[in-house]
């Protein structure tokens, strides 16, 4: 989904921000446990980092 596609979901105020990402995260999907394991941890990593930018 593009930036535009997105915007129809979002807060107004988050709407002003250029906080979008392209994350280029690995599909764990049919992967094994480990690969889930390693994603989630990127996506969390990712995110608080992100969140931590915004402040």
């Amino acid at each position: 989904m593009t930036k535009e596609g997105l915007e129809k979901y979002l807060a107004d105020f988050t709407r002003n921000r250029d906080v979008f990402k392209d994350l280029q995260l690995d599909d764990p999907a049919g992967q094994s446990i480990e690969t889930f394991r390693r994603v989630r941890d990127e996506v969390k990593e990712r995110v608080v980092n992100l969140i931590k930018s915004l402040n």
